[in-house]
């Protein structure tokens, strides 16, 4: 093998190796009943889709949205969100913080339920009035997820009505 036949070689397993570790492929999945959109990694498949709730699992990582209350303002979603969290008993809460995410309104909490980490957040549709939960839930090994949970709750968005 000659030198240039080398270089091509190792510069074609490099950009492979750096092509598989970004996601060419997300998707978006919808709850139809509250028109609320969750774009999440193509290896995710909603489990279910009703009135109340809507669920979806992907490669180490699942997602409940859960209603609740529909009389919780959004100056009181830390609160609910934390007696949610307490009432999971969620552990080693590392994080509280509000979020804003696509015109919507939240608070979210994060820690641990036995070996696995949550992302818990409280949150307020101020056009429709909905209040829900979400639960982002991953291996507490995983940095990876830490960061695509975070992603995965910043891009919940609702449809509009046109």
């Amino acid at each position: 093998m000659n030198v240039k036949t080398i270089r091509w070689s190792m510069l074609t397993v490099l950009l492979l190796f750096i092509l598989s570790a970004f996601r060419l492929v997300d998707k978006n999945c919808v709850w139809e009943t509250y028109k609320l959109q969750v774009t999440v990694p193509d290896d995710f498949n909603v489990l279910k889709n009703t009135n109340e709730e809507f669920e979806l699992e992907g490669d180490g990582m699942s997602i409940t949205f859960d209603t609740f209350e529909q009389n919780v303002s959004a100056d009181e979603l830390g609160e609910a969100t934390n007696e949610a969290a307490a009432a999971l008993k969620m552990e080693n809460i590392r994080e509280q913080q509000t979020i804003q995410p696509n015109g919507l309104e939240g608070h979210y909490v994060e820690g641990r339920i036995g070996e696995d980490r949550i992302i818990l957040a409280g949150m307020l549709d101020p056009e429709s009035n909905v209040n829900f939960f979400v639960a982002i839930t991953f291996d507490n090994e995983d940095d990876v997820a830490e960061t695509d949970a975070r992603t995965i709750l910043n891009s919940i968005r609702r449809l509009s009505d046109n």
